[in-house]
């Protein structure tokens, strides 16, 4: 098979849809939009479309639409006149496709963190927004049916046979970034995945008992952002989360689990507060930590919980305690510092005012800071500091990339990962010199790496922005086995709930059959069939709209393999 190069002028396309085998339309990095009525042969220049285009649908030669971070244009003359149909927020569409003229897919990331999946009935007129899955690169739609895919950067796949009702999520990682991995000894660990989608969350927990080759999937609540989780014992730990509610309020929630993380409790609810990190010192002692300057103390191990504030309500977001007495906090562009066990709080300002996105002291003089340039989030800096946090010195920067993550096991040794947002790709790195240089790793992924920790020069674990995990050995990094398949059948506690008028039900199938998913009323009627399907292996997530219900108690039930399990839920109008 041979290739003839038809353009060579100008900016190269970046997208090229056809509607058959002459009609075609390709999208440039400059905004233009070329069109072609031959087949390929000749191109020509039809209209700027603002800003460079990200995808572009032709489903016949008379429709066509084009997606860019300006929003959605469409033609319906083949491409010779164009009009926006759409520029809300999320403005960046990143991806359209179209099954027919008039029903059509789109998928948004807004620059404020709030990422949507868009559908249309009537050829864009109207676009209803429905759930977000982070980033997306690519979306596809089949025709004369109600199957889309849509795929992220992070090479996350999720997808629906149900006109999305309800989302599966089939290849790739978790779909939320692992923000955490912690251990409370050689063997047992948990990892923390959460993140922000159109005002909902993501909350997960992965549990590995073997020293983190193989995780489990323990919990998953589709609409809590998981921040932070801490275990002052194998078995009691404490999770912090946010979630917003109905008019889109931001509300802190704490967990509690006493059966090492397959079951979690709320343990108290904190209005109009978001809680970001949680940590222990000892099975009593523990703290936690959120916006507005709030922390929070424990002494009887997770159970009761003192608040605080620290003057100047700044938002605190990381907490890292050396031992019980020295601990340093990470807020806006700089450091909260304590040597008492909390009594008192100094400040300590790095020499530039950027957000830290990473910090470790091995001891109470020698410490490293990974900062982002708060202004252009593409160049980062790596800090040193030799005398606890008070001076630092400039050690290592990156333009473009970024050290978002770092692990020292000594003052020399470490990794790390810097992230190329121009690309969305990440790569692992290495230094023996103090992070002053760093050296890249081979590596089974070149996905965007949230979160790097090390328990030894031989023993790490890199958690990616998809939720999948690495694990390194001492002589390689392998991809970890058994985070995403689900090692037991499992039906999670709807929510929110109570609710009002919709809510999630999220459920966990280790392998495939035939699922059933029933609400029933409190006299045992059935309300609604939710699910009565073949399902594949893996965690799946229902929407139930109770908006045909009167307030009151009902219950859900599942069953599939031999499985069966009911919960309740509540309608509070």
């Amino acid at each position: 098979m041979t290739w003839d190069s038809v353009w060579a002028g100008g900016y190269p396309p970046v997208r090229i849809a056809f509607s058959d085998a002459r009609h075609g339309l390709a999208g440039t990095t400059d905004s233009g939009l070329l069109y072609t009525r031959d087949g390929g042969v000749t191109w020509n220049f039809t209209a700027s479309m603002g800003c460079g285009v990200s995808d572009c649908a032709y489903p016949d030669s008379v429709h066509a639409w084009v997606a860019n971070a300006c929003g959605i244009w469409a033609s319906t003359d083949g491409g010779q006149n164009w009009s926006r149909q759409y520029g809300g927020d999320p403005p960046w569409i990143s991806a359209i496709s179209f099954s027919s003229p008039t029903d059509g897919w789109a998928t948004g990331h807004g620059y404020n963190g709030v990422d949507s999946t868009y559908h249309t009935t009537d050829a864009g007129l109207t676009w209803v927004a429905q759930r977000g899955f982070g980033f997306v690169g690519s979306c596809m739609a089949a025709a004369n049916d109600h199957r889309i895919c849509v795929a992220g950067n992070s090479g996350t796949i999720f997808q629906t046979s149900n006109g999305g009702a309800s989302w599966n999520h089939i290849s790739g990682g978790l779909g939320a970034p692992v923000a955490q991995i912690i251990f409370t000894d050689a063997m047992n660990g948990w990892a923390a995945a959460g993140g922000f989608n159109n005002f909902t969350g993501r909350g997960v927990t992965l549990h590995t008992t073997n020293g983190g080759v193989n995780w489990s999937f323990q919990r998953d609540n589709s609409d809590t952002a998981l921040s932070a989780v801490a275990f002052c014992s194998p078995t009691t730990g404490t999770a912090v989360c946010t979630f917003f509610d109905d008019v889109n309020h931001t509300h802190g929630l704490m967990l509690r689990t006493t059966d090492a993380g397959d079951h979690w409790s709320t343990l108290l609810q904190l209005p109009r507060r978001m809680l970001w990190d949680v940590a222990f010192t000892s099975a009593d002692s523990g703290w936690a930590i959120g916006d507005s300057g709030l922390i929070m103390r424990t002494t009887n191990g997770g159970l009761n919980w003192s608040s605080s504030y620290v003057a100047g309500g700044f938002g605190l977001y990381g907490l890292h305690f050396l031992n019980s007495q020295v601990a340093w906090v990470e807020t806006d562009y700089a450091l909260l510092h304590t040597t008492d066990g909390g009594v008192t709080w100094s400040t300590q300002e790095f020499s530039y005012p950027d957000n830290c996105a990473d910090l470790q002291f091995l001891n109470a003089d020698t410490g490293w800071a990974a900062l982002i340039d708060s202004d252009d989030d593409i160049v980062g800096r790596l800090l040193y500091s030799e005398d606890g946090g008070e001076h630092w010195t400039l050690r290592f920067t990156e333009d473009p990339g970024v050290l978002n993550t770092f692990s020292f096991t000594d003052a020399e040794n470490g990794w790390g990962a810097i992230y190329d947002q121009y690309w969305g790709t990440g790569q692992i790195v290495r230094t023996s010199d103090g992070g002053q240089s760093w050296t890249p790793q081979s590596a089974p992924s070149s996905n965007l790496v949230n979160k790097i920790r090390f328990r030894g020069p031989n023993s790490g674990w890199a958690g990616m922005m998809d939720g999948s995990i690495l694990h390194y050995d001492g002589t390689a990094w392998t991809p970890a086995s058994g985070a995403f398949k689900p090692q037991k059948y499992a039906l999670y506690q709807n929510y929110p709930n109570p609710f009002n008028p919709t809510t999630q039900i999220g459920f966990a199938l280790p392998k495939a059959g035939m699922t059933t998913l029933r609400v029933y009323d409190i006299l045992g009627r059935t309300v609604v069939t939710l699910m009565n399907k073949n399902l594949p292996a893996g965690n799946h997530s229902v929407k139930f709209d109770a908006n045909h219900l009167a307030s009151g108690i009902y219950f859900y039930r599942l069953q599939s393999g031999g499985f069966t399990a009911t919960r309740k839920m509540i309608v509070l109008r």
